[in-house]
């Protein structure tokens, strides 16, 4: 006879074991659901359909010579500003050119910047602008023996690590390759007899890389007359290669907005002296805290907006893995940032980034700092502003004894608004890349750098910045680099690409 506590036992353990299957059976019911729910999304994830777009052949081989040469003329900007070169290829682009400059009319502004106005046959039609600049980055003193080729001679030979030709010279890629390019296809349609429906209008400034007063000129000069363009396009992003993860077709990504631009200057005071006598703390050390703590809290990191949209396109082409993760961002989306975060290049897109960039001192070693300074550089994203940055820089700081103020005597800037993915600007650029570039994915960007395009905002909503520039891993560092070059067969793919796009933007 069992007693009766032995059968409270087995009866317990009777239940406790129920309760356990119980729990497992709810427990593989929730996996099996949320893999079923990650697996539809993931098969639903997939690329969208594309029409059909005739694939044009490169342009002839004789534009590569013309890049060339424009290669020649030294016009770099501010201090190295040469007024000699500036006149010496406009002069040259008269000659080169002579259709182009038959069917428009140029304006000139800052000396230097052009602007010219193709009319359209229907004046009721808002314009097209096209922007582009003439200036270069000077060649950083003591590297000029480090090119291949002289940096101002305008070679056109073998591209050495890879086949193929190459034209090499500063401003092969920013950014006479878009000026040359404009100017090509402009010239080859006015040789035609081909009329736009709406007016173009082409502005070339002089000094893009020291801040675009040419181009405030002439912002401000359309805005007067008020012209409102229907959309812009400038320099930006670029058809990528190797560069996105998991893809190994090409990349075009069309930049829809551009980060905004900041400089803080933070000062900490001190008591000078002799610095064998030395308080706790000196100004530098007040001020080394300061940074480390900026340094330390980060702006957070998000996968929304523009970030959001671009990977949207993106993530469908991706292997199933990467897939998986972009399609159920829900779940997955901290995974997601963190690879992000890890690279500076993807990094960038998704946060508002800091750089200390400067930090002095006193002038000797052995004397006291009276003051101390540091400069903090901010790329600002979309949802952030220069108001939002100072406030927060206050706020991580929270020292009375360190002042954060702006540098307003450079460039400063908010984030430009963000352009209308399904805008007719945006269809007719994704139609002319896959004109050149058939196999080419095309998503919207975010443009980390500053561009003459920020001076045309009160004028336009919808700027869009790309360069038909095909760039892989190793390319990156030729632009304002050493060796800059640009693929031969690549630029006779660029000029069909503007070609095609002031067609398409006439309409």
């Amino acid at each position: 006879m069992v007693g009766p506590c032995i059968k409270n036992h087995i009866v317990y353990d009777r239940g406790r074991t129920e309760i356990m299957k119980t729990a497992i059976q709810s427990v593989l019911g929730l996996v099996i659901a949320l893999s079923v729910i990650l697996l539809v999304r993931v098969s639903i994830f997939s690329p969208p359909t594309t029409d059909d777009v005739e694939v044009l052949s490169p342009a002839p081989a004789s534009v590569v010579q013309r890049l060339a040469k424009s290669l020649t003329f030294s016009t770099t900007s501010g201090r190295h500003l040469n007024p000699a070169a500036f006149r010496g290829m406009q002069d040259w682009m008269r000659a080169a050119y002579p259709r182009f400059h038959a069917v428009t009319s140029v304006e000139r502004f800052a000396e230097h910047s052009l602007l010219f106005t193709w009319p359209g046959r229907d004046s009721s039609l808002r314009p097209i602008l096209f922007l582009a600049h003439q200036d270069v980055v000077p060649i950083e003193e003591g590297t000029e023996t480090d090119w291949t080729h002289p940096p101002f001679a305008g070679v056109v030979a073998p591209c050495e690590d890879e086949a193929g030709q190459c034209v090499w010279g500063r401003g092969a890629i920013d950014m006479k390759a878009a000026l040359i390019g404009l100017l090509e296809g402009a010239e080859s349609l006015a040789a035609s007899g081909w009329q736009p429906e709406r007016t173009l209008l082409f502005a070339f400034g002089h000094d893009e890389e020291v801040g675009g007063v040419g181009a405030q000129e002439m912002a401000r000069a359309l805005e007067k007359r008020n012209v409102r363009p229907s959309w812009v396009l400038d320099e930006g992003l670029l058809v990528t290669q190797g560069i996105t993860p998991g893809i190994t077709q090409p990349v075009a990504y069309i930049g829809v907005a551009e980060k905004g631009y900041l400089s803080l200057e933070l000062v900490a005071l001190g008591e000078g002296g002799h610095s064998s006598m030395p308080p706790p703390s000196t100004a530098v050390g007040r001020l080394s805290r300061a940074v480390a703590r900026l340094e330390a809290d980060p702006f957070p990191a998000k996968m929304d907006g523009l970030s959001a949209a671009m990977f949207e396109r993106v993530g469908p082409h991706m292997p199933f893995g990467l897939r998986l993760a972009f399609a159920n961002q829900w779940l997955l989306g901290s995974v997601i940032l963190d690879k992000l975060t890890a690279k500076p290049s993807t990094n960038a897109t998704v946060r508002t980034t800091q750089a200390v960039t400067m930090f002095s001192g006193s002038l000797q070693d052995n004397i006291l700092p009276q003051r101390a300074r540091a400069v903090v550089n901010y790329r600002i994203h979309p949802r952030d502003s220069i108001s939002t940055v100072i406030s927060r820089v206050r706020r991580v700081i929270d020292d009375d004894g360190v002042t954060v103020k702006p540098i307003t005597s450079g460039l400063m800037s908010e984030p430009s608004k963000i352009a209308d993915v399904d805008g007719v600007g945006f269809a007719a650029i994704t139609r002319s890349i896959r004109s050149v570039f058939p196999s080419a994915i095309v998503a919207p960007g975010l443009f980390i750098a500053a561009t003459d395009s920020r001076h045309y905002s009160g004028i336009v909503d919808d700027i869009y910045r790309f360069h038909p520039i095909l760039m892989r891993p190793a390319d990156g560092k030729r632009i304002h680099g050493t060796n800059e070059r640009i693929r031969s067969d690549n630029f006779r793919q660029a000029v069909r690409f503007y070609e095609t796009l002031l067609k398409e933007g006439a309409r």
